[in-house]
């Protein structure tokens, strides 16, 4: 297994050495010289694992650093993000493998303590590069470090001596899991790289939305980019598209050309989008050298909110912190409370099931995109009937997404429900990235 990936690294790097003689300009050039160092480091970091020689560890988090600096100079900020992880996993193993060695007790479960720290760092770092896989294993080897440290603390406050505390803990490989793989066996055949960007006017007469979109492609053939679609809202307009494109049906279509590999086309276009929220869910449609047709789904994201989604957030915490209500009896409003607070009109929240539409458009699009959700509740208070009332969707991934980017995090209610959140926060521009599979 080791020979077969250690051939397969090689293989990659050579590959990606060749591809810098391609590289057309500079964002192509450090996404070559990113992949080049991260298959490098997955290399030496599997080395390391199985040697536990710390010259392969100094190696792999040499080229790991060298990677996450050209991904970022790249602009693919998530694949920078997801290196870091990788990195922090290694220190971690690192830092256990020097526990292991030290029969110094107390040393022993300050080690333990600092892999702990270092695990922590890298499940939240695979949680922000939506490595989800990798972030359930890593924190599944939390749990068991936790334990392993509990027992070497009592070790150490029991005794002055202590034999080798050996943890029985297995650590994967960076590759494997739900996510798409990303060292050298996802880069042959027709596979892109897409990384994208938001930022809002700061004219406050403007409901102007400027984005501006990337795809890579990180295969060995050349392909063709058909269209972009999810990512013009109903309820926006495109007022601006970059020359190499153009707008139909919601959808921006860009000028046919060859993409050869490692090359990387830029696009850009910029909304009105009045006062409702903008939720893109971008897919890009290209085809292959053989004019088969493929598509990459990002997720959803929130890139501009709207006062009724910010009006949902405030009344979920309220009720939790304030009031101390359970989660699950957490934010939830009826239409009508959302309208009189808000003073819009009807049409905003009821829509028109004759023409197939359950509520206004506004709260329409928060439902459809599963940050917000909807509920019927029995007649309360001597009411009779149903009553229907919807709230923030909190445990949903857009949710989840859309609050930390925002500064909210979601790992505990306390530090969701934290007063500064009341106070009216900028949102901030943002970049996603993803890899199409095979």
């Amino acid at each position: 297994m080791m020979k077969d990936s250690a051939e397969g690294f090689r293989n990659a790097i050579s590959l990606f050495e060749k591809s810098l003689d391609y590289s057309l300009d500079e964002y192509g050039k450090n996404a070559s010289l990113g992949h080049l160092h991260f298959c490098d480091a997955l290399a030496a970091s599997e080395e390391f694992n199985y040697t536990l020689d710390f010259s392969d560890y100094e190696k792999a988090a040499k080229h790991f650093t060298a990677a996450s600096t050209h991904f970022t100079s790249a602009g693919f900020s998530v694949q920078s993000i997801h290196v870091e992880a990788c990195k922090l996993l290694l220190d971690a193993r690192a830092e256990l493998s020097r526990s292991n060695r030290d029969l110094d007790p107390v040393g022993g479960a300050s080690g333990f303590e600092l892999a702990f720290e270092l695990l922590r760092g890298a499940a939240d770092a695979f949680s922000r590069s939506h490595q989800t896989a990798k972030q359930r294993e890593v924190l599944s080897l939390l749990k068991s470090v936790k334990e392993r440290h509990g027992f070497v603390k009592r070790l150490a406050a029991t005794s002055k001596t202590v034999s080798r505390v050996s943890p029985t803990v297995a650590f994967p490989t960076p590759a494997s899991g739900e996510e798409s793989p990303f060292g050298h066996s996802r880069f042959t055949g027709s596979q892109i790289d897409v990384d994208y960007e938001s930022s809002r006017s700061h004219d406050t007469q403007k409901t102007e939305v400027s984005l501006e979109l990337r795809v890579s492609n990180i295969g060995t053939e050349p392909i063709q980019i058909v269209r972009i679609e999810n990512v013009v809202p109903n309820a926006a307009s495109v007022t601006i598209v970059s020359t190499n494109a153009r707008v139909n049906n919601g959808a921006i279509i860009p000028d046919r050309k060859n993409t050869v590999p490692m090359n990387v086309e830029t696009f850009q276009w910029k909304l009105d989008i009045g006062n409702s929220p903008v939720i893109v869910k971008p897919n890009i449609v290209y085809v292959d050298e053989k004019g088969r047709e493929r598509s990459y789904k990002l997720p959803a994201r929130v890139i501009a909110s709207s006062p009724m989604l910010d009006y949902l957030v405030k009344e979920f915490i309220t009720d939790y912190s304030e009031r101390r209500l359970p989660p699950e009896r957490s934010g939830w409003r009826t239409l009508t409370n959302i309208g009189g607070a808000l003073k819009v009109p009807r049409s905003h929240l009821y829509g028109e099931p004759r023409w197939g539409h359950a509520y206004g458009r506004p709260l329409e699009t928060l439902i459809d995109s599963e940050i917000v959700e909807s509920r019927t509740f029995p007649g309360e208070r001597g009411r009779g009937g149903h009553i229907l009332k919807v709230r923030l969707a909190h445990e949903t991934e857009i949710a989840k997404r859309y609050l930390e980017e925002r500064g909210r995090s979601t790992a505990d209610y306390g530090t969701l429900a934290s007063p500064i959140i009341a106070k009216k926060q900028e949102q901030k521009p943002f970049q996603v990235s993803g890899v199409a599979d095979r």
